[in-house]
């Protein structure tokens, strides 16, 4: 009994596998970094190149957060 083809189709579920997680990943590692780096913080304001801008209010591993930048 060959065990080639259980090798084959083990190797397909890996790579199958590792590019499912790979935007996930990189987006935990991604917010890792921003919050370990100390380059933003709460209440730095932020211009982002989609023309979004406000205050950051909120860093986490997952996600950062920003609220509108209020005009008077």
């Amino acid at each position: 009994m060959s065990i080639t083809p259980i090798l084959h189709r083990a190797g397909r579920w890996r790579l199958a596998i590792a590019l499912a997680l790979q935007e996930t990943l990189s987006n935990l590692f991604a917010g890792f970094y921003v919050s370990v780096a100390g380059h933003v913080r709460v209440g730095d304001y932020i211009r982002l190149d989609s023309g979004e801008e406000g205050f950051v209010t909120d860093i986490s591993w997952r996600a950062t957060t920003s609220g509108a930048r209020q005009t008077t």
